[in-house]
Order: C-alpha cells, then structure tokens, then sequence
C-alpha cells in the first residue's frame, strides 16, 4: 500500500509539474507570436522545369516539391502556377480517401488526430497557415489527375510499420507546444536537404512511391491531348521522381532554367 501511495503522489505531482509548464510554454508562445510574429516566409516550393520530347513531340513538364501546407510565399507561387497550367496532376485527388479500404482509413484518421495539434504549433511557429497546390487546384476549379490511387499510397507499410508509426505520434503528443519552436526554425529547404532527409519506416515505401508517380507522369505526358502539366508531389519525392523520368526511354528531358 505504501507503494501505491509513493506512486499516486508521484504521478499526481508529475502532472502538476506538466500542467505547469504546459501553461509556461504557452504563454511565452502567446507573447512571442504576437511580438514577433512567425518565422519570415520564404519560398520552399522546389520548382522544376523541364521540356520534354516524347513520342516526337515537345512538351512542358513542371515538377514541383512541396511541404503540405504552404507559407504566405509559397501560396503566391502555386497560385501563379495553378493559373498559367491547364492539366494539373497531384499525389492525390478528391477520391483518394474514398478508394482506401477500412483499416487504411482508420489508420490515417488516428494519425490526423493524433498530429493535429503538434500540427497547429508547427503551422503557427513557421507560417504554414495556407492551402497546398491540391486545395488552391481545387479552389481555381481545375481537374486534378491522381499520380497513385489510395490503395498504392499506403500498400508496402507493414502493420509493424503503421503500428510503430501511430506509436511515435501518440508519444509526441503531449510535447505538442515545443513544435512551435521547430516552425521558428525550420531549416532552409534545399534540393540537397530534401534529398538527404531520411523518414523513419518510410524511406522504402517512399521510394516505391515515387517509382509509381513517375510511372504516371510518363503516362499522361503521352496523352495527346496533354501538351503542359504541372505536377506536384511531397518534396521529399521529388529527386527520386526526377531520377526515374530522366532514366525513362520513352522521354527525353531537358531542364529550362
């Protein structure tokens, strides 16, 4: 009994000392935003641009790298982007979710929960408060071609894989107002950074992802009726995308500077 008490007292102060700084950490996050507001924006979207000769035939390629939410300078290039192409191609579309299978739903369900607020601090601390190229294509009413279904998105994680990831989330939960500092400073996104970036459990699949993506590309710029496509990715797949376009016999690229 004596052992159970020792432990009730410790987790009862443990928490005291957690509301506590809990509290601390927010107000200085409060003071700070609103003296020195988030970090300055910069643009991060990495911007590719390429002709591309297939089936003899010239064509424009625009492959662009993107975190999934936008600060106030990425928001002004997509949207120029957005409105000087037709075709426009994204790792997802509106029926991505709805083609996933029930596990896979509710996998990515607790993972957007359990992400929301660590999200919300990462989000006010670097600025990424706005649309991805996906929401800013559907708000300038354009079709969106999917390069992977939902299914494929998501098929070569294990369920150790998955489990391990929702795990890691749910411990980083509780030290939710510390990714405010992270946004702050967010390290400059270069092609050399993004290339080097490792993701935990999601390097392999990432890869397999990519080769997928590209696969499409290949496809719709065969399409005839498709003369310009801006297509947009995580940037974290973009390298990889490059690498196996370039490596493709069916196109031959030359990047425009």
């Amino acid at each position: 009994m004596k052992i159970k008490g020792k432990i009730k007292k410790a987790l009862k102060w443990a928490g005291i000392a957690y509301a506590s700084a809990f509290l601390a950490i927010n107000a200085h996050i409060i003071y700070d935003y609103n003296v020195n507001g988030p970090k300055k924006p910069e643009l991060t979207l990495q911007v590719h641009n390429y002709d591309v000769e297939v089936q003899g035939k010239h064509k424009r390629l625009t492959l662009v790298g993107e975190i999934h939410t936008h600060n106030l300078e990425d928001k002004k290039k997509a949207e120029e982007l957005i409105s000087s192409n037709h075709f426009f191609a994204n790792e997802c579309n509106a029926n991505t979710f709805y083609e996933m299978n029930v596990p896979e739903k509710v996998y990515l369900k607790t993972l957007s929960e359990l992400g929301a607020l660590p999200s919300f601090y990462y989000h006010l601390g670097s600025g990424r408060e706005y649309s991805n190229m996906l929401r800013t294509a559907y708000q300038n009413k354009k079709e969106v071609f999917a390069l992977e279904t939902g299914r494929s998105s998501l098929e070569d994680l294990s369920t150790f894989q998955r489990l391990a990831t929702i795990a890691m989330s749910a411990v980083k939960l509780p030290l939710a107002p510390l990714q405010y500092y992270n946004g702050k400073s967010e390290p400059k996104l270069t092609e050399e950074y993004a290339r080097e970036k490792k993701i935990l459990f999601k390097e392999e699949n990432g890869t397999k992802r990519s080769i997928k993506m590209a696969r499409e590309i290949d496809l719709l710029m065969r399409h005839p009726q498709i003369d310009s496509l801006l297509a947009t990715t995580g940037v974290y797949h973009t390298y990889e995308i490059i690498q196996c376009l370039k490596s493709n016999p069916n196109l031959k690229l030359e990047e425009i500077k």
